[in-house]
């Protein structure tokens, strides 16, 4: 199994585009093997800094908190920052997040949280995506029953991503649409009825305050689409 992750550009804009980086943070077993754990691809796109991640989180019901841990390992470790930032001349010429990193430095505990704190202050816009595999705590029968009512609000509140974010354990200052489709699910081993429902394969996205601001206005001239399969994971912008 791999992960895999494309961005592309319209012909029409190609030349806007600066700064390329790429690269990967493997959360399998010894945080060695590639099936679990991330890849990402970051660049600016005139004068606004995006990043784009595609993930493969752990799997099983019982381990949220896996999961937990490696959307920190890979928010923490995946290289996709440029080298010079951090510096004082780095930073002192983005007058466009200025006010952000200053913010930060004022911060009780900025030295020791800095490596957490750079790639979520650093991207003007942050899309997370990929197979997350948070699942559903609910009886089958329960979520069956919602199904067919079309009550995904419910199934929601179940949502380990959801409960997970709410209580600030992973993706926090994440944003996620509101999810209007069934969930996934697995069968049992030789056939029979599903096991396992969840609404594994997720969108997510984090935008500094000042664009966030100007995308809610219409202000943003950026658009973004991602295909819903695991492998490969494609956006275009």
């Amino acid at each position: 199994m791999s992960i895999r992750l494309i961005v592309l550009v319209h012909r029409d804009h190609w030349h806007k585009v600066t700064n390329v980086k790429k690269a990967t943070e493997a959360t399998g077993i010894g945080n060695i093997l590639g099936n679990k754990g991330g890849v990402g691809i970051s660049f600016a796109f005139n004068e606004t800094r995006l990043c784009f991640i595609n993930s493969h989180l752990a799997a099983h019901l019982e381990k949220f908190d896996d999961r937990n841990e490696d959307f920190k390992a890979i928010m923490n470790n995946l290289r996709v920052l440029p080298k010079t930032y951090g510096r004082t001349s780095e930073r002192a010429s983005s007058t466009t997040c200025w006010s952000q990193v200053a913010a930060q430095l004022t911060e009780p505990g900025y030295a020791v949280h800095r490596a957490k704190q750079s790639m979520a202050t650093y991207f003007h816009h942050l899309f997370w995506f990929g197979d997350l595999n948070y699942r559903i705590e609910m009886a089958l029968d329960d979520v069956l029953r919602k199904i067919n009512d079309g009550d995904f609000t419910s199934l929601r509140v179940c949502d380990q991503l959801h409960r997970e974010r709410v209580w600030g354990k992973t993706f926090a200052g994440f944003s996620e649409g509101e999810i209007l489709f069934p969930p996934t699910y697995k069968y049992n081993r030789g056939g029979g009825a599903p096991r396992v429902y969840s609404s594994e394969v997720r969108d997510l996205w984090r935008n500094v305050a000042q664009f966030s601001a100007s995308a809610r206005r219409g202000g943003s001239s950026m658009r973004h689409s991602c295909m819903r399969t695991e492998s490969p994971r494609s956006l275009v912008v």
